[in-house]
């Protein structure tokens, strides 16, 4: 494969990720979905997981949906992460209740 092809297959597969993640392209005559909160749309999202790393990712969120887009620090770990994190403070909780 040459260099273009590869690069039109990560903008397909980055696509493909927005349509997965129900963020809906700017100009396609459709909305976001509601759950889609104003919270979002005025801090932006964080990217998670081994699509985060595709070259330009950000940049087509961004450009595609108008809402700032970064990479989380490690993005592959990043869902184990705050999980663990979140089952932490549950944990906490609920011995706090006790």
């Amino acid at each position: 494969h040459n260099a273009e092809s590869v690069a039109h297959g990560e903008e397909r597969l980055a696509y493909a990720i927005l349509r997965g993640a129900h963020i809906q392209p700017l100009g396609n005559g459709q909305h976001s979905p509601p759950e889609l909160s104003a919270d979002i749309v005025e801090r932006g999202i964080v990217l998670t997981g081994g699509g985060a790393r595709l070259e330009g990712f950000e940049e087509l969120i961004e450009d595609r949906t108008g809402i700032n887009a970064m990479t989380a620090e490690n993005p592959e770990c990043a869902v184990a992460e705050g999980c663990g994190l979140y089952t932490e403070k549950i944990e906490q909780l609920s011995r706090m209740e006790r």
